[in-house]
Order: C-alpha cells, then structure tokens, then sequence
C-alpha cells in the first residue's frame, strides 16, 4: 500500500466536543468525507446530497476504478433503485496525527457564556443552556500530520495534484463556514502566495487583519470579531442599541432590483402599529430596510435573509411578542433548524502580524469557471428556492413566506463589495472603534473585482 504525507499548519482554532481526548484535531472521518464530496462533485458536476453524488458517479464510468469496493458498478442498474450504500467512497485510508508538544494559550479554551467568550466569539453559541452537558473547546496545535494511504497510486497522485486547493476550499468542525478549523499545507502560505490575485487560479474577495504585537488568543479574537461584523454586515445589519446603525448589503442589493427586505414584510404583518417607531428613532428615510417598500406586485415578497444562512428562531428586542419562529420542511418533510450559505470565511496567517481572510463561494462555484457551467440544482443548498416558510409568533402567523426561485451569490458579493462605508451607515460616530472596524473592512473590498 502506497501512502503521501502532508503538514498541515492550523490557522484558526477548531471547535471541538473532544478535546478531553489527548491529540483531538480534525477527525479522519471528517476530512474524508469532505475529500470524497470534493472530488466527485469535480469529476461530476454534483456536489448535492449523498444519493445525487451516488447516482452522478455511477453515470460516469471513467471514475468508477477510483470507488473503494462495494460498488458494482458493472450491473447497468440504478444504484439507488437498488439500494446500494448512499455514501459513495473513495479507494483510501486517512490518518491525521498532531504535535503534542505545542504550547499556546488557546488549546482546550472552553466557549462558555463567561464575560471573557461572551464578546469575543460571538459566531458561536453552541454551549448555550443547559441541555449541553458535553461543552464544546478549542482545539489548536501549530501542526498536524495527514497521511493517506492506498492501493490505487493513480487517485493517490491526482490527491496529491489537488490538496492545496481542496485544503484552501475548506474548513473544519462547528461553525467552520465563519473560519473556524481553517488549515493549510505546511510553509506553504508566505507573502508570496497570499498576495497573489489568487491561490492555484482561485479568484475571490479577501481582506486583511492586523494583529501585529498580538498573543495567540487576542489575535484570533480580533481576527474573529473582523469576520463577525463582515458577515452581520452583509446579511442582517449591525445595530448597537441606537449607538450606531449599519444596513445589511443584501438590502442595498434588493432594494436596487426593487425588492423590499423580508424584517419590513414580517415587521407589516406582526406589528404594523409598531414600525414607525425605529423610523423616527433612526432619522430614516426611504433610503431604509424598514422605511423602503417594493413596487412589485404583494406575490413578490420574498423571504432574503436566510439565503445567507437559515434560522428557525428570530428575536426583535424592542417590539411586542418579540420572538419569531420560521418553519421550512423540505421534501423529505423533516423539519429543517438551520442551514449554511455556500459562503465561507478562510483565514490563512501571511505572517505573526497579518491574518488574510478569503470569502469564498462553495459547492458548484469552487472551481474557477465560469458560473454558468454550473447547475444550481446539483448544490443542496438549491433545496430552499421556492419554498415556502411558515413564520409566527405568539399571537399571529404568516401561513406562507417563500424564498425566491433562485438568487445569484456571485452577483450578490459583487454588488456588496462596490458599497463604501459610508453607503451602508445610517448612524453613528466615525471614531466608534466597531465602525473603524467595518469602515476598514470595505476600504479594502471596494478595490477589488475578482470576478
């Protein structure tokens, strides 16, 4: 049996339910997993659920020696008809090993509701209440060890081709979509490389983070809190208790294309005697997520801001019944609780002063291609288009609030980036140091045009 190697350098803590387990890193089932989704959804176009890579797979031929056996592909059946595994795997082993010898000041940090994680790490809330008995840590060691081993040296030398761009593509264990368990090929990130347009000819956004002078700890929470506002600003807005107010860039986006925010539409069922009191407490005009209404027609009001990540539970402080619940059942009718946007935040260190945060475009957009190569109906996430979302709270409900049919990411980050500071704030003093943190965010994006 044939094997390859790889250091990888971790750039941002994993969050961990084992890390009373000495050496607890990224699990080989993990990795695999992501590794197999990865190169069937290239050699496919798929990258949707288990049965659709399962059934791509087994109409191409070409790809079949790389499956590990059980797979009888040979038999012109369909493998889902006839209940074959729903997982398709590839023909290799994984094991990942760690330096036990790392000190740093981050390793086995519990993320707890004490004051010190409160503020710091607000992307996580997964050890909230007390139905979580097994607490959730960091994890983080400046080095681990993959080894992957087969027999087929063919899939061994097209993994080795394409690790790097696998590894920058992905991150790892909870909340990884927001830069959480981001690692990448040991010395394989310098200057040279993160000052590149891209990396292997991947175009994206990026932004830098300076954390010169900086602990471990204290330079990820600031590295954290960066990515934090960038991700409220883009999907729900920031506002600070009347201190400062930020409006979301998905409304910005909308509002050009005259689509009113889904909060207005919620907010004029709920509490339509109650809206104008952030009108006038805000100095809002039309030029406002509650303010502004679409022309088109009542039946095309959409449901926006879970595209950019779905949640069951809303909360508005300030209003009546002031918790929301939405409802989607899929096809499958289990009710769904929440679901990720195809965007994901990479951290990689350039140096121990600069982290570079990558926003990427996952699933059928990951390759460099032209978008319209690929089909929207082959990424899970494509599921949510068209469905419709019971919401309510104690008093009423919205029997029906659907997504729209479908919604261009590509075109959304473009849009996004092209607003200055001073586009998004509605209030505020430019010297708050959360709004120099946004404000330095979008100096940088507003230069850039990737795509």
């Amino acid at each position: 049996m044939d094997k390859l190697e790889f250091k990888l350098m971790q750039h941002t803590p994993i969050i961990h339910f084992q890390t009373n387990v000495k050496g607890a890193t990224i699990r080989p089932t993990e990795f695999k997993a992501k590794l197999d989704k990865y190169f069937i959804g290239k050699w496919t176009g798929c990258y949707g659920l288990k049965d659709d890579r399962l059934n791509a797979l087994w109409k191409n031929p070409s790809f079949w020696k790389f499956v590990k056996n059980g797979y009888d592909f040979s038999i012109d059946i369909d493998p889902i008809k006839n209940k074959k595994p729903s997982a398709p795997a590839l023909d290799y082993k994984i094991e990942i090993a760690v330096n036990n010898s790392d000190q740093n000041d981050i390793n086995g940090k519990e993320l707890q509701l004490g004051e010190e994680f409160k503020n710091d790490f607000k992307l996580f809330f997964g050890n909230m209440g007390n139905n979580n008995p097994i607490k959730k840590k960091f994890s983080y060691h400046n080095q681990i060890i993959v080894t992957i081993k087969s027999t087929n040296q063919e899939l061994l030398r097209i993994i080795n081709q394409e690790i790097s761009l696998f590894l920058f593509n992905v991150n790892f264990g909870t909340r990884q979509n927001k830069g959480f368990g981001s690692f990448f090929l040991n010395n394989s990130i310098h200057s040279e490389i993160i000052d590149k347009e891209s990396i292997n000819n991947h175009k994206c956004y990026k932004f830098k983070v300076d954390v010169s002078n900086l602990k471990e700890l204290e330079a990820q929470k600031k590295l954290f809190k960066y990515i934090d506002f960038l991700y409220r600003t883009m999907r729900s807005g920031i506002n600070r208790n009347g201190l400062y107010y930020i409006k979301p860039t998905i409304w910005h986006y909308l509002k050009d294309k005259d689509y009113q925010w889904d909060k207005k539409t919620i907010k004029e069922h709920f509490y339509a005697s109650e809206i104008p009191r952030p009108i006038t407490r805000n100095h809002a005009s039309q030029d406002s997520p509650i303010a502004f209404s679409q022309t088109k027609p009542e039946t095309e009001k959409y449901l926006w801001r879970d595209l950019l990540g779905f949640s069951a539970e809303q909360e508005w402080r300030s209003y009546t019944d002031k918790h929301v619940r939405k409802i989607l059942n899929k096809s499958t009718e289990k009710e769904l609780k929440r679901f990720t946007a195809p965007i994901t935040f990479k951290p990689l260190r350039k140096d121990a002063n600069t982290f570079v945060v990558f926003i990427l475009l996952n699933g059928p957009f990951a390759d460099d291609a032209k978008k319209e190569e690929h089909e929207l109906k082959n990424f899970p996430f494509s599921e949510i288009f068209s469905k419709q979302v019971e919401i309510s709270n104690k008093s009423l409900t919205i029997p029906s609030l659907p997504f729209p049919e479908t919604f261009d990411y590509y075109e959304f980050l473009k849009e996004s980036f092209k607003l200055t500071y001073f586009d998004l704030k509605i209030k505020g003093d430019d010297s708050n140091p959360d709004l120099k943190i946004v404000k330095n965010i979008f100096s940088q994006l507003n230069s850039q045009n990737p795509y």
